[in-house]
């Protein structure tokens, strides 16, 4: 585990490199929008970091957004597959000044998507690690993806799974991210929160309403009109074999 999540991290530090060598000489690539801030001091903190990410990425501040892997794209991030880490669905660094996300493609739709919002969280929330940082990514992904405003509209009393379940065909968060959500906004207490993680606990690692997630196609494009990956390697002088594994989305999931 520790050599893969070692070439992971080489894996991303590369992208980081190809990425602001690649944008520099592109006519028209996007600029990246983001910047490193200090982390925030608390969850309403994150909350608001949320909202300004949406307004980053050109999202209103309610409503679902469709395609999250194109909008962050088009913030300038870099996200490329990264594959064989037993357990996590992302990773993320800032490469100089470059956000770069790396993403299992076998994830499902669900945490796919949840994981690329997971990692916006953390460049846009931590410049250091503690104890919260997972906690402090989570709550901006749900925030990010299904804002509270939006959340108080949809809670309904005595909310039941069938009522979470419906929820995830418009909002695009898994039921599991969901119901958590509802229990950190102290929509459902302690003994519900508990109840309806038993009751999903059957379907493991595959919900019902399973959706394909989206790849990432800025550096594969960048590749591309810079004349492919042999050309773009010698170009910068960087493993052939390795520029074609951050381009790769193969083994993107299928439903």
């Amino acid at each position: 585990m520790a050599a893969a999540k070692n070439r992971a991290k080489e894996l991303l530090r590369l992208a980081g490199e190809v990425f602001s060598e690649l944008i520099a000489m592109t006519p028209n690539a996007p600029k990246t929008r983001l910047a490193k801030q200090d982390s925030v001091i608390g969850l309403d903190d994150v909350e608001d970091r949320a909202s300004e990410m949406r307004f980053i990425l050109g999202q209103e501040e309610s409503g679902p957004i469709r395609n999250l892997t194109a909008l962050v794209e088009r913030a300038g991030v870099c996200i490329i597959p990264i594959a064989g880490l037993a357990g996590v669905d992302g990773l993320s660094a800032w490469v100089n000044d470059v956000p770069v996300i790396g993403i299992d493609p076998s994830a499902p739709g669900d945490r796919f998507r949840f994981g690329v919002a997971h990692e916006c969280g953390h460049l846009a929330l931590h410049n250091r690690h503690h104890d919260n940082v997972e906690r402090e990514a989570n709550r901006f992904a749900g925030a990010l993806l299904f804002p509270q405003d939006d959340f108080d509209a949809a809670m309904v009393d005595k909310i039941k799974l069938q009522d979470f379940i419906s929820l995830k065909s418009t909002w695009g968060m898994s039921i599991a991210a969901t119901i958590y959500r509802a229990h950190e906004l102290e929509y459902i207490d302690d003994a519900r929160y508990r109840a309806l993680q038993i009751q999903i606990s059957k379907w493991r690692k595959t919900e019902p309403g399973a959706f394909k997630p989206s790849a990432g196609t800025l550096l594969p494009r960048l590749v591309e009109v810079n004349g492919g990956t042999a050309k773009v390697a010698e170009m910068l002088g960087v493993n052939a074999k390795h520029l074609a594994a951050l381009v790769n989305w193969s083994h993107l999931r299928v439903v």
